[in-house]
């Protein structure tokens, strides 16, 4: 695992820019992701807080029915994304165990030599 990794995403050309299917498939992507990757305290405490001031202030009226879409298929797959988390979590876990073995054996060779 390496924390200076940079990850790079470039959107697909499948929808038309700022369509009702482009909201559609960016809200749904957004709400998983969050789901996924942010711890559950900090999705209740930071991500819904941010939501609910972004759809109160910030939403076109062009989004609303797409948000709609996205909160519901994502409560419908809720146990996947879980699942999902819960996978991503055992896996990074794993690396980390191995990373410090593996740091722990290198460091056990310097001392014997």
């Amino acid at each position: 695992m390496n924390p200076c990794s940079i990850s790079r995403h470039f959107e697909g050309a499948s929808v038309k820019k700022f369509s009702r299917k482009f909201y559609k498939y960016y809200h749904k992507n957004r709400i998983r992701c969050a789901v996924i990757n942010m711890s559950f305290f900090n999705f209740l405490r930071k991500f819904i807080k941010e939501e609910f001031r972004w759809v109160s202030g910030k939403a076109t009226r062009d989004q609303i029915l797409p948000l709609m879409y996205a909160y519901f298929l994502n409560f419908i797959f809720s146990p996947y994304n879980l699942a999902v988390k819960v996978k991503n979590y055992l896996a990074i876990s794993k690396l980390r165990l191995k990373n410090i073995n593996s740091d722990q054996g290198s460091q056990v060779k310097i001392i014997l030599f």
